[in-house]
């Protein structure tokens, strides 16, 4: 029996060493499979000799374990039944206990790869067929994942732009109906308007009852009928709403060259003033009026350097008792008929005197005449004093011949523009010099192309609406 029983037991024990061979073999197999797919775990595990992730004398159950009991313990009591028979064998065979130790620490260590395994990895769907090794140890099936899967790449997180409000179409408004716009007129021309009109109608012959005779000559007067010589012997031009500018050539009869020069070559636009002492000088008076032309008469006045300057006979001065003065004035006027009014020869002296002028200006409206200022004087008070008087009135701008040059001619009648634009007219005065001639004659044709209108100087002092009958 007792030999039987060593037969069973030498039986036993050699199962037992083949079945230990077996599993050191599987246990071998296993620890390659571990090397490969974690190298770093088998040689910490190994090291060790136990796993200190794995809780000791405590319940340690995870969310399946009411589904499988770890299998750590299973290995464990496994281990543990494997070293009592070791004991009980009574360690026969020297190379037999350290074969079952070896083989009982390869089944702690099994164990505790896989119990990190299911610690480890989360419950989930089960992993692809080609990550999973199966070995057998010690008639067990273990199942370790040898081949991790890959991690995932990380996400680059991108902001997405938000969404763009959504546009509201509007429908675009209707177009307005075109409307007709009338376009604004054409600026006017920077070119002056060309004058145009008709011819004036000359002065007409001396009238009876526009005189009368006295021991002076034949005197001028208002006819019964309320004409007046500064009416019928002023030459009449139609009138355009254009500047006008005048000119008066005086200083006349006593030089016949020059007065037939004047007469014949001037236009008959041009007033004529004429010396009352000349000889013959009713017939001079009748020759302008042929061609045309208005004529006036120049008074001799004092000058203020009277008498280095003296006008001639009749002079009017300023210390001289009115009513010599108006008998000078007498003489003077009789000396001629058909005249439209007067103007001063020098009298620089006297346009400055109210006292002496007065009296002057009141008789020669009484005798209806007008008076035209010479401009002698800046201080001259024909202007006020001719108001009072209810006499017709004007006065010349300027001398444009009192330097006789060509320039200063030239300058003088460019300056008589100008103001007769400013004001509307303006009034030159001119001496019978040639070169005075001579510009005129170049600078009259171009007055009409410029819009300024050459007219006697009667039509510069408000006679327009004058009706001679």
């Amino acid at each position: 029996m007792a030999g039987a029983g060593i037969e069973d037991d030498a039986n036993t024990n050699s199962d037992d060493t083949i079945e230990t061979g077996n599993s050191l073999d599987n246990d071998a197999a296993m620890s390659d499979s571990l090397q490969e797919a974690d190298g770093a775990t088998v040689e910490t595990l190994a090291d060790d000799g136990h796993d200190d992730s794995f809780p000791q004398d405590q319940d340690s159950r995870t969310t399946w374990d009411d589904d499988e009991p770890p299998r750590r313990r299973s290995y464990a009591s496994m281990a543990a039944s494997m070293t009592n028979e070791q004991a009980s064998a009574g360690g026969s065979g020297g190379l037999k206990g350290p074969l079952l130790a070896g083989t009982a620490f390869l089944l702690l260590l099994g164990a505790g790869v896989g119990y990190l395994a299911l610690a480890v990895e989360p419950p989930g769907p089960p992993p692809s067929p080609d990550i999973k090794n199966v070995s057998e140890i010690g008639g067990m099936a273990a199942s370790m994942i040898v081949d991790q899967q890959p991690e995932p790449e990380p996400q680059i997180s991108i902001d997405t732009p938000p969404e763009p409000e959504p546009v509201i179409a509007v429908a675009p408004e209707p177009e307005p109906e075109p409307v007709a716009v009338t376009p604004p007129p054409e600026p006017e021309s920077d070119m002056p308007q060309v004058v145009d009109r008709a011819e004036g109608t000359p002065p007409a012959e001396p009238r009876a009852d526009l005189q009368e005779s006295t021991e002076y000559g034949p005197l001028p007067v208002i006819a019964a009928n309320g004409m007046r010589a500064s009416m019928a012997y002023a030459r009449r031009v139609p009138i355009v709403d254009l500047p006008r500018i005048s000119i008066v050539m005086t200083e006349l009869g006593l030089n016949p060259d020059k007065t037939r020069q004047a007469i014949e070559q001037l236009p008959p636009d041009v007033s004529l003033a004429f010396h009352p002492y000349a000889p013959a000088l009713d017939d001079l008076i009748a020759a302008a009026r042929e061609v045309g032309h208005e004529s006036l008469l120049a008074l001799p006045m004092q000058p203020i350097n009277y008498p280095f300057d003296d006008p001639g006979p009749n002079v009017l001065l300023v210390d001289s008792d009115p009513a010599d003065n108006i008998t000078a004035l007498y003489r003077s006027l009789g000396a001629a008929e058909g005249y439209v009014g007067v103007t001063g020869f020098l009298g620089s002296a006297l346009l400055a005197s109210p006292q002496a002028l007065d009296p002057i200006l009141r008789e020669l409206a009484r005798r209806g005449l007008l008076f035209i200022d010479n401009n002698s004087t800046v201080n001259s008070v024909s202007a006020d004093l001719s108001n009072r008087a209810n006499l017709p009135y004007n006065r010349s701008d300027r001398l444009i011949d009192a330097i006789p040059t060509v320039a200063d001619i030239d300058e003088q009648l460019m300056g008589l523009e100008s103001l007769a634009k400013l004001n509307g007219h303006a009034i030159g005065y001119a001496q019978a010099y040639p070169v005075t001639f001579e510009r005129l004659e170049e600078w009259i044709p171009l007055l009409r192309s410029r819009g300024i209108d050459l007219v006697p100087v009667s039509a510069t002092i408000g006679l327009d609406d004058r009706n001679p009958s």
